[in-house]
C-alpha cells in the first residue's frame, strides 16, 4: 500500500509499514516541519521490501526523535528479503525533530536501527544527533551523512556500510559500549587507521579530531608535506622524529634538544625517567622502554610492567623505570621506543 503525508505534518507513533511505501509529499508551511514526525520504532514487516520515499513538494523531509532533544527513532528492519538484498530504503532526508515550544526550533535527534535486515538511507540524513546500530546493516549514503558532533555506537555482529569514497566525521565511536581510540576507522580493506569487520564499503569515519596532526599543525600551520608533519619526520633536524617529540612533548621546529629520557645509576639499578604527554598516549602512540649491556641488535630487553611507576602530573605523566643491572655487568644502556598503534 501507499501514505502520503499530502502536504501536511503527521506524527505517528509506532508505524509499521509491510513491504509497502511511505511517501513524504509536502509538509507544513513551518519549515521546521517535515512531512511526517516518526516517534518511537518503525517496525518494517511483510513478504517484500519496503520504501519511504519523497516527491518535490516543499518541507518532504521525515522528522526523527523526538520533542525531547538526544531522543532517536528507532527502525526495526528484519531480513525481510531472506537475502543481502535492502530490506528498507530511505530516499528522503532524516532531519531533527521540532521542539515543543514556539518556534519548535529542532532539537538533536537520532536514529537507531534494529533488527537483522539491511537498511539503507540513500539520500543524506541531516539529523544532528547519534546513530546506533544494534542489529543488521546500516548504510549511509555519502561523507556528509553523519553530524561531526554526534557519537556513532555499533554492537557485536552489526555492520555500518560505508559504501562511498571520503571520510565523515563524528565526535566519538563506541563499539559494545566501549569508546575506541580516534583516528579514521573503516573496514578492513578502506585503507583506515583503524580498521573492523563492522565496517563495510570504502568510506571512512573520522573519529574526534586528530591530536597529532592538531599538535604538528600548531608548528606548521596549514602543511601537507609529510616530510615536514610525518610521525616519523625530523623537520627541525634534531635527531628526534616529530612522534617522539610529541609524546615527549617538546618541539618538533627547535633544532634544541628538549624533555629527553634521563638515566642515573643508583646502587644495583638503573633508574630511566621520562615525561609523557597523556594525550599522545591516548592517540595510540605507545612508550616501550628497553635495555641492553652490549648495544648489539638483538640484545635489546623490554622493561616489564612490575620495573615501572606512574605519576599523574594531570596533562603528563612521569614514567620512572628500575631496571636491576645483572652481578658482573658494568655498563647498562636503556632506550626509549615510540610506535604508532595500528
Amino acid at each position: 500500500g501507499l501514505v502520503t503525508s499530502n502536504g501536511s505534518f503527521n506524527a505517528t507513533w509506532n508505524l509499521k509499514i509491510n513491504g509497502g511505501e511511505l511517501r513524504a509529499d509536502g509538509g507544513s508551511i513551518n519549515t521546521n516541519f517535515g512531512a511526517f514526525g516518526l516517534k518511537g520504532t518503525v517496525t518494517i514487516g511483510g513478504t517484500v521490501a519496503s520504501i519511504i520515499t519523497k516527491t518535490a513538494a516543499a518541507n518532504s523531509v521525515i522528522n526523527v526523535g523526538d520533542v525531547v532533544a538526544g531522543n532517536s527513532t528507532t527502525f526495526n528492519v528484519p531480513d525481510i528479503t531472506s537475502s543481502v538484498a535492502t530490506d528498507l530504503t530511505v530516499s528522503v532526508p532524516l532531519a531533527d525533530f521540532p521542539g515543543a515550544v514556539t518556534p519548535f526550533a529542532p532539537v538533536a535527534s537520532g536514529l537507531t536501527k534494529s533488527g537483522v535486515g539491511t537498511m539503507v538511507l540513500s539520500v543524506a540524513p541531516t539529523y544532528t544527533g547519534d546513530t546506533t546500530v544494534l542489529g543488521g546493516t546500516l548504510s549511509l549514503p555519502t561523507a556528509t551523512s553523519l553530524a561531526d558532533t554526534s557519537s556513532v555506537l555499533l554492537t557485536t555482529n552489526t555492520v555500518l556500510d560505508l559504501p562511498y569514497v571520503g571520510i565523515d566525521t563524528v565526535a566519538k565511536l563506541f563499539i559494545d559500549g566501549v569508546q575506541q581510540l580516534t583516528g579514521t576507522w573503516g573496514s578492513p580493506t578502506s585503507g583506515a587507521a583503524h580498521t573492523s569487520t563492522l565496517f563495510t564499503g570504502t568510506g571512512k569515519l573520522q573519529v574526534g579530531s586528530d591530536p597529532y596532526e592538531n599538535w604538528i599543525l600548531g608548528f606548521y600551520p596549514g602543511s601537507t608535506n609529510p616530510a615536514i608533519i610525518g610521525h616519523l619526520a625530523d623537520p627541525d633536524s634534531d635527531g628526534v622524529a616529530n612522534m617522539v617529540e610529541y609524546l615527549l612533548s617538546s618541539s618538533p621546529a627547535n633544532g634544541a634538544q628538549s624533555n629527553l629520557p634521563t638515566s642515573v645509576t643508583s646502587g644495583t639499578n638503573l633508574i630511566f625517567t621520562y615525561t609523557r604527554l597523556k594525550e599522545a598516549v591516548t592517540a595510540g602512540f605507545i612508550p616501550t622502554v628497553e635495555y641492553s649491556s652490549t648495544l648489539d641488535i638483538g640484545s635489546w630487553t623490554t622493561a616489564t610492567a612490575g620495573m615501572t611507576g606512574v605519576v599523574d602530573n594531570g596533562t603528563t605523566e612521569t614514567v620512572t623505570v628500575t631496571i636491576p643491572i645483572p652481578v658482573g655487568v658494568t655498563d647498562l644502556f636503556a632506550r626509549l621506543i615510540v610506535t604508532k598503534q595500528p
